[in-house]
């Protein structure tokens, strides 16, 4: 009887033994959190990096850690990305895979900021205005926080100096591509030379556009009699017309 006891004892011992030998492995085959914040961390200082290198800005990032009560399978190899359609830029999220091991990903909240020096109006400045240096000043601001469909300009670009406002611009405010004039494109009222052509020949005349139109787009322009006519923008406020 005593030795059936010590038989039924020593397999529940072994048994205990097996489960916390299990539990053990399943604790030392968990992944780092910190490992996982880290290599998302590391994209984003690359990933802002090379905006700042580009701008002569200084990059900030943020990550947050994964849910404290998630239990990853420990990874042999990291990746990590952004998810399709996040931002580049501001608030936005990182996902890192596991590659090596067994496969999951996480997704974390992040942040990218890119401290970079930009134009801002030093006065008042009215439409049609040539930039000189006096009427800017050199700012530093979060590039990525504005609308994307309006890029501030940077010092760097060499964009500004010399070239002309398309609206006019109240002080303090940040210069964007946007508000300097493209000067192969016309406005309604520009004048602009006709070319009529054909086979053999080419005749040239003169008048003001009706509508606005970039290079390689059709406009409609006024002649000097009244006519009105319809022409392809070249390049030099030239408007073709083929006969």
């Amino acid at each position: 009887m005593s030795s059936c006891i010590d038989r039924v004892r020593a397999a529940a011992f072994c048994a205990l033994f097996l489960v916390l030998a299990d539990s053990c492995l399943a604790q030392e085959a968990a992944e780092d959190p910190t490992i996982v914040t880290a290599t998302a961390r590391a994209y984003l200082e690359e990933l802002a990096g090379q905006r700042a290198q580009e701008t002569g800005g200084i990059a900030r990032v943020q990550v947050g850690s994964p849910d404290a009560r998630l239990k990853l399978a420990a990874c042999a190899q990291l990746q990590a990305g952004l998810p399709p359609g996040a931002r580049r830029s501001g608030k936005t999220l990182v996902v890192v895979r596991c590659l090596e091991g067994r496969p999951w990903q996480i997704f974390l909240p992040a942040e990218i900021h890119v401290d970079a020096p930009v134009w801002f109006t030093a006065h008042p400045l009215p439409a049609g205005h040539v930039l000189a240096l006096d009427d800017l000043v050199q700012r530093s601001m979060d590039i990525g926080t504005e609308d994307g469909n309006f890029r501030p300009l940077n010092v760097r670009d060499g964009l500004a100096i010399g070239q002309t406002l398309d609206r006019p611009l109240p002080e303090g405010v940040v210069l964007h591509a946007s508000d300097l004039r493209d000067l192969s494109r016309v406005a309604p009222g520009d004048a602009v030379s006709v070319v009529y052509s054909g086979v053999g020949f080419s005749v040239s005349g003169e008048g003001k556009t009706i509508g606005a139109a970039s290079p390689g787009q059709s406009v409609q322009v006024r002649m000097a009699g009244g006519t009105i006519i319809t022409g392809v923008l070249s390049d030099n406020h030239v408007v073709e017309v083929k006969i």
